[in-house]
C-alpha cells in the first residue's frame, strides 16, 4: 500500500487557500478541518491531492444520489440553496454513510481534469510551424480532449475558425492568430491512467472533479467529451 503523509487541520486549511469560485468548497474546508472523523477519512485516501480526491468522490457519489439532502448545496443538481446552514451535518453524515466507497474511490481514481480552453493557445502555436501535417502527441493526456483541437470552433477577438458544438473564445494578446491548413496523421495520448470516454463512470469522474460553482467549465467539459469521443485517438498508459 502506498504511504502518503497525513493531512491535519492546518493542512486542509492551507489547501483551502487555493479554492476560488466555489463557496461550497470554501465552506467545506473548515467543516473538514473541524472534524476528526472527516480528517480520518481524508487520510485513508491514497491518491493525491487528498482533498481534491475526497471532494471529487463525494460529488461523484452524489451524482448517483441527486435526491440526497446534501445535494441541495451543490449548484449543479437543480435545487441549489445558497444558504449553507446545515451543510456541516449533512456532509459529515454523507461521508460517514459512504466512507468505504469514498476510500475505495480514493485508491483507484486520480485527479485528472482537462481544461479544453488551452486549445485556444495550442492551435495557433501549431499554425506557426513551417509544415502543415503532423502526428499529434499529447503527454499527460487524461481523456485526450486536446487531441481533438481541430474539431472545436474558436474565436480570438475578430478572428474565427472552425465549426463545432463547442465554441472556445479567447482574447488575443499581441498578434492575432493566422489560421492555416492542418492535417493530422495520428492522434496519440500518453497518460499514467488514461480516461476512457466510452466509460460512463470515467466521464462522471471527470465531471465530478469540476468544482461546484464552475458550471460554465462543467458545460464546456461535457460538450468537449462528446466531441472528442467521436475522434479516432489512441490513448496509451505510460510514464513520460
Amino acid at each position: 500500500m502506498k504511504r502518503t503523509r497525513p493531512i491535519g487541520a492546518d493542512g486542509i486549511r492551507k489547501w483551502g487557500r487555493a479554492v476560488y469560485g466555489s463557496p461550497l468548497y470554501s465552506a467545506l474546508v473548515e467543516v473538514i478541518a473541524e472534524s476528526d472523523a472527516l480528517l480520518g477519512t481524508l487520510n485513508e485516501i491514497d491518491n493525491l491531492p487528498k482533498p481534491n480526491v475526497l471532494l471529487g468522490a463525494v460529488h461523484f457519489l452524489l451524482m448517483e444520489r441527486p435526491d440526497d439532502p446534501l445535494a441541495r448545496f451543490y449548484p449543479n443538481f437543480g435545487r441549489f440553496e445558497e444558504d449553507l446552514t446545515g451543510l456541516a451535518g449533512e456532509f459529515e453524515r454523507f461521508v460517514a454513510e459512504h466512507r468505504d466507497e469514498i476510500v475505495s474511490i480514493g485508491r483507484i481514481r486520480y485527479t485528472q481534469t482537462n481544461e479544453v480552453r488551452r486549445c485556444a493557445v495550442l492551435l495557433p502555436a501549431i499554425w506557426t510551424a513551417h509544415f502543415r501535417a503532423f502526428h499529434l502527441i499529447d503527454v499527460g493526456t487524461s481523456a485526450g480532449l486536446n487531441l481533438a483541437l481541430d474539431r472545436y470552433q474558436y474565436r480570438w477577438g475578430d478572428v474565427e475558425w472552425g465549426q463545432s458544438a463547442l465554441r472556445l473564445e479567447s482574447d488575443p494578446r499581441g498578434l492575432d492568430p493566422v489560421p492555416a491548413g492542418l492535417e493530422l496523421f495520428s492522434r496519440i495520448g500518453l497518460d499514467l491512467h488514461p480516461v476512457d470516454l466510452k466509460s460512463e463512470l470515467d466521464r462522471r469522474w471527470l465531471d465530478a472533479l469540476i468544482w461546484p460553482g464552475h458550471e460554465e467549465r462543467r458545460s464546456r467539459l461535457r460538450t468537449a467529451m462528446d466531441v472528442a469521443a467521436e475522434v479516432d485517438r489512441a490513448l496509451i498508459p505510460g510514464d513520460a
